[in-house]
């Protein structure tokens, strides 16, 4: 029995290196599994790049805004709603599947969907989680889902050119999760240079091999 738990004792560590190895860390190149349960496993699809100019995401947001709700926004306007878009993209960098906001996918979603890297923090250190999120088949399709998801509070708040309560509408809708000051801030700032084009341009997608 004593050398059954020599053993046991001396092999311990060994599966436990084993074990933290083989689980997640919560690294940028190995994020955490979801924290909620994801959409059906068959509608699942690979996250594809899409970067997308504001300009370009800007001529859409006013065509389906135009449409959607009848109103015809100004320059200002349109520049704020896409200041959201850019805010969680990277001025459209890092837009997957056509989804401009990376706007999530539960487990009621019905239609494609995959996955993006989220990062938080703990201990004063980044941790990363895949984020389950929407796909779509074209950027129309996905502006087009985003605008109509929108707090009615937040639509009132761009068809009257009001960009503090904008922000505040998006954060009480869960549309983000900084705090209520800086938000504001940072969406003043990204939508005067959305306007001004003072804004790193995305690379186009490389081609698949």
């Amino acid at each position: 029995m004593g050398l059954v738990l020599v053993i046991a004792s001396a092999l311990l560590p060994e599966f436990l290196r084993r074990a933290v190895n083989t689980t997640a860390q919560g690294l940028a190149a190995d994020p955490l599994p979801p924290t909620d349960p994801p959409p059906p496993k068959t509608n699942f699809t690979f996250p594809a790049p899409t970067p997308t100019p504001m300009d370009t995401l800007s001529v859409v947001i006013a065509r389906r805004w135009a449409r959607k709700y009848g109103q015809r926004l100004s320059p200002e306007q349109v520049a704020m709603v896409a200041a959201q878009a850019a805010l969680v993209t990277n001025y459209g960098a890092g837009i997957l599947t056509f989804n401009p906001v990376g706007r999530r996918a539960d487990r009621f979603w019905a239609g494609a969907w995959t996955v993006r890297r989220e990062p938080a923090w703990r201990n004063g250190r980044p941790l990363y989680r895949w984020a389950p999120i929407r796909a779509y088949p074209s950027l129309d399709m996905g502006v087009f889902n985003w605008i109509t998801g929108l707090p009615p509070a937040a639509v009132a708040a761009v068809h009257a050119n009001d960009l503090t309560a904008f922000a505040a509408a998006l954060l009480a809708g869960g549309w983000a999760s900084t705090l209520a000051s800086e938000y504001e801030a940072e969406l003043s700032v990204t939508t005067q240079r959305i306007l001004t084009g003072d804004f790193p341009k995305p690379a186009p997608a490389a081609a698949p091999a």
